[in-house]
């Protein structure tokens, strides 16, 4: 699990969650990409932001690990907020917060 900024330690030194924690993010909404694909997974989180009011934030549920790497270039092309994500098993859960529409 990564998440950009949210780890910083005390020398400004970023390192990844001990893999037993969990991220303290609530979903206002839930898009489930389980078994898509790139590029479905991050065409389909296109659509359902467009849903979304500013602020709010989109967990995306994904098997596919590019869009550990997908994810974040799409937020940082499209001005949304990449939060990070986690892994359980085969499942990567992303999320994102929608800052503009």
């Amino acid at each position: 699990m990564w998440l950009p900024g949210f780890f910083e330690g005390r020398n400004g030194d970023r390192s990844r969650r001990d893999s037993k924690e969990t991220m303290a993010i609530k979903a206002d909404a839930s898009l489930d990409c389980y078994g898509l694909l790139c590029p479905m997974p991050v065409i389909q989180t296109a659509r359902k932001m467009k849903g979304l009011k500013v602020g709010e934030v989109l967990e995306v549920v994904s098997t596919d690990a590019g869009i550990k790497a997908d994810m974040p270039a799409w937020c940082k092309m499209t001005g949304q907020e990449f939060l990070g994500f986690e892994e359980a098993g085969d499942l990567i859960r992303v999320y994102v917060r929608k800052l503009k529409d």
